[in-house]
């Protein structure tokens, strides 16, 4: 089949790639001031933010830390706002 493509490349190349390192980042503030950048879009990192505040108290928020690309639990109660990172 002339142009068929594999579906892990259509998928791979289906991504939105910016910020840091060709990875999409977003930026956490937290209350203590302390801004935080964490690897996917705002819509998946939001997501994953508002399923830990529903669920039970001290679920955390597991995401991964753009510079270091170490896992972070964050509260989410103690998250002030979540914007896009840099591109």
């Amino acid at each position: 089949m002339l142009g068929a493509r594999h579906p892990t490349v259509d998928k791979l190349s289906s991504r939105l790639l910016t910020g840091r390192g060709g990875v999409q980042t977003t930026k956490v503030l937290l209350v203590t001031g302390e801004q935080l950048e964490v690897e996917g879009s705002i819509e998946d990192v939001a997501k994953k933010l508002e399923n830990a505040a529903r669920s039970t108290a001290g679920t955390l928020a597991w995401l991964t830390e753009a510079a270091t690309r170490q896992p972070l639990g964050l509260n989410a109660t103690q998250v002030v706002t979540v914007r896009p990172g840099d591109e």
